[in-house]
């Protein structure tokens, strides 16, 4: 629901960059159909092909959001996915790794 994610964008100290933060629960769809992805970008005025979704679901974040016409990058702090799973996938451990 939306206050888990609000807690989450809390904790990791993303709340400090004071955008949006979109649940499930509050979009007319659930990830990953791409009317979630749509939903977000509309409300955020931009463009989803100039838009790259960090996730830790392959399936949820960046499957949705390539079907969406985004761009998607795995976060896999863990090592749960394989590399024969995320072949042509852009695979990160930490958001550091995104350099901005």
């Amino acid at each position: 629901d939306q206050s888990a994610q609000d807690e989450k964008v809390h904790r990791t100290g993303l709340a400090s960059y004071d955008v949006p933060v979109y649940a499930s629960s509050s979009l007319p769809a659930a990830k990953p159909d791409p009317r979630a992805f749509h939903t977000a970008c509309a409300d955020l005025g931009v463009d989803p092909a100039g838009v790259v979704m960090v996730g830790d679901s392959l399936r949820h974040d960046v499957d949705g959001a390539r079907a969406a016409g985004m761009a998607g990058v795995l976060i896999d702090r863990i090592g749960r996915y394989r590399a024969d799973q995320v072949t042509g996938v852009d695979r990160i451990t930490s958001l550091a790794e995104l350099g901005w």
